[in-house]
């Protein structure tokens, strides 16, 4: 615990796991040295040749190692920098390119399915009626509903047809979440099967 006295008041900080994590490594290896690459927490010491590699604020070792030499310590930490920050450059146009595209989909009048349910499937349709950058404006519409069944068929939505009151959602890389168990999607045009508890 450290403690900031400020005036009359005494604060109580507590580390996070991860900066206990390198507090412990720097009391193990008093002569090492820390740095940040490409998410990777590198600490290494040169006299022991030991490196010890921690991805993001994890607390396990991704790598553990003593080397021969201090050279041989470098010539892997160099390697694993190289390819850590290729694969990160890809996660990152993989994002982008996930970010496009639903920013293509998801525009104003854009019909959206939510399809959920146990024992049957509920579905549910919304229109986006305005968006601004990551928020939008959306209403549930009304459903043309086929029977197949008198507890089975198929569905579409009907645009413009609004049911209740609009109301505002966030939009993310991967659409848009009502709850933990309501995602909307971007309608495909196709009709979509729906079934009731007999």
């Amino acid at each position: 615990l450290i403690r900031k006295i400020t005036n009359s008041f005494v604060f109580m900080e507590t580390k996070s796991n991860f900066e206990l994590k390198i507090d412990f490594y720097k009391m193990l290896y008093p002569s090492s040295e820390i740095c940040e690459k490409s998410n990777h927490t590198f600490i290494f010491d040169r006299n022991e040749c030991t490196l010890i590699i921690l991805r993001g604020k994890s607390t396990k070792p991704l790598v553990k190692l003593v080397f021969g030499t201090f050279e041989m310590l470098k010539e892997y930490a160099n390697a694993f920098i190289k390819k850590a920050a290729t694969a990160q450059e890809i996660e990152k146009q993989r994002i982008e390119a996930i970010r496009e595209e639903t920013n293509k989909l998801f525009v104003s009048g854009a019909l959206l399915l939510c399809s959920w349910g146990y024992e049957q499937t509920n579905v549910s349709f919304f229109q986006i009626l305005e968006r601004n950058g990551s928020k939008a404006l959306i209403v549930e519409v009304d459903q043309s509903k086929k029977l197949d069944s008198s507890d089975y068929g198929t569905t579409s939505p009907i645009k413009n047809s609004f049911k209740g009151n609009p109301f505002a959602v966030r939009i993310s890389n991967h659409g848009i979440k009502l709850s933990s168990y309501q995602q909307l999607f971007v309608w495909n045009g196709k009709p979509v099967y729906w079934s009731s508890y007999a």
